[in-house]
């Protein structure tokens, strides 16, 4: 994040205040209370959200001296964000586009801020700089570099997607509303402060019981400098304000909601609902991460204009508004300690054979979409062999919920659609109680479906 701000807006006059804003623009983002929310629910894949203001040092840079090592460069990066998170990869892919867009039809997105100018430039990189309508069609074949890169290094994840649709990925699209953002949420002071905390959680799960992954509140300090530095420093930081603006509304969904309320203006999110790969991604407000990047941006030009006002009162200024960041949108309280007993249905499981235990059998239609929208758990699965009557089958452990004839009910499973993993201890074999051929397979996640029931062999 230092290394972005200081190529934002470099200077040789004031080492200090490109310091400062540097350091101040890396607690909001470290700190935004949608970070630390994925820290406190141990979502490690998605609070790692340190790949996002790197891929987009490349890009800067590629923005600033096209060449054909950056641009490969900035689609490497793009392709690495992915690896963490789907969600992190198609969002910053999305917003790559958008950014070149703006790059395509205004120029260099440092020109102003970094004094680069055609005169520090090379004669290649000067007519580059050039608002025209030649240098953007130039810039559009540049811009296709670290897009193409990324598809060309995708082809083989895109082909699978194109040939099996949404059978491993599934159709999310019923789950978009409830992790969609409020245009309130944005503005929410930190929910997990252990001062008003709960007033804001209780306020805002008032209006939105149903709500999933809510926590999308970006910091009022954050929000408040970088409103600030889009004032004071316009003509440098204008793009970024719109690439704030527009992940902002696409982390809104489909539609608008205002305080609870749908109220059925569309919104640009639904362009691209329905589109593979999209379709699995039930979390749209996650593309508050990209905008939380931008924020931090938005208000380290704030600090460095500030501080450059107030040479002589930097420190004590800039430790204020760390101090702010820290004590309003950071302060989370301790790290909660979880203890959980182990579950009854393990408890009542006998002692197992080497990897393996006894599974109580169900089937599966084929056209079974099951993905996972609660908190999951670990578990094993066991394929059974295939017969006219259960085309899809699987063993699972604990067993799945269901009543007997007395009236009695077994303990629930959580399910997963996996793939085949044979493990070396667990030959295909009779395990289960019903007798069914098994072949054990791995489960990375075992995961809950309300819509689907199970049917019992």
């Amino acid at each position: 994040m230092a290394l972005f701000v200081s190529s934002l807006i470099g200077s040789t006059f004031d080492h200090a205040a490109i310091f400062w804003a540097a350091l101040l623009a890396g607690a909001i983002f470290v700190l935004a209370p949608f970070h630390t929310q994925k820290v406190l629910d141990g979502q490690l894949e998605v609070a790692s959200m340190q790949w996002l203001p790197l891929c987009f040092l490349f890009l800067t840079l590629f923005f600033a001296r096209p060449s054909w090592w950056r641009g490969i460069l900035s689609g490497l990066a793009l392709l690495w964000v992915g690896l963490g998170t789907w969600y992190y990869g198609l969002f910053a892919l999305i917003c790559a586009g958008l950014a070149i867009g703006l790059w395509v039809l205004w120029g260099e997105f440092r020109l102003q801020a970094s004094g680069l100018s055609s005169a520090s430039a090379s004669p290649h990189e000067s007519q580059i700089a050039h608002y025209s309508v030649h240098s953007a069609v130039r810039r559009l074949a540049w811009g296709t570099l670290p897009i193409a890169v990324w598809f060309v290094l995708m082809t083989p994840r895109l082909i699978s997607l194109a040939q099996t649709g949404d059978t491993y990925l599934g159709d999310a699209r019923g789950e978009k509303a409830l992790s969609s953002a409020d245009l309130i949420s944005f503005w929410l002071p930190n929910p997990n402060h252990p001062l008003w905390g709960a007033s804001v959680s209780a306020f805002y799960l008032n209006l939105q019981p149903e709500a999933q992954l809510w926590n999308v509140a970006v910091g009022l300090i954050g929000l408040l400098l970088a409103l600030l530095g889009a004032m004071l420093s316009w003509r440098q930081s204008w793009r970024w304000a719109v690439l704030a603006l527009a992940t902002a509304v696409l982390a809104m969904g489909t539609q608008l909601t205002v305080f609870g309320v749908a109220t059925g203006i569309p919104l640009p999110y639904a362009l691209i609902a329905d589109l593979p790969g999209v379709r699995s991604s039930h979390r749209p407000n996650h593309f508050v991460a990209l905008t939380i990047l931008f924020v931090a941006l938005l208000a380290a030009f704030a600090v460095f204009e500030l501080l450059r006002r107030w040479r002589k009162r930097q420190a004590p200024l800039a430790l204020g508004l760390l101090l702010a960041i820290f004590a309003i949108d950071g302060w989370a309280g301790s790290l909660p300690l979880f203890s959980r007993p182990v579950p009854q249905p393990y408890l009542a499981m006998p002692a197992a054979e080497g990897r393996c235990c006894r599974f109580h059998c169900i089937s599966i239609s084929p056209t079974a979409k099951i993905f996972g929208t609660r908190p999951s758990t670990i578990g094993r699965l066991s394929a059974v062999s295939s017969g006219a009557s259960h085309p899809t089958r699987w063993c699972v452990t604990p067993p799945v919920s269901r009543p007997s004839a007395t009236g009695a009910t077994s303990p629930t499973i959580f399910l997963a659609r996996v793939g085949p993993r044979p493990t070396a201890k667990c030959s295909p074999r009779s395990i289960s109680s019903t007798g069914c051929s098994t072949a054990a397979v791995w489960a990375p996640r075992c995961l809950y479906s309300p819509r689907w029931s199970p049917q019992w062999a």
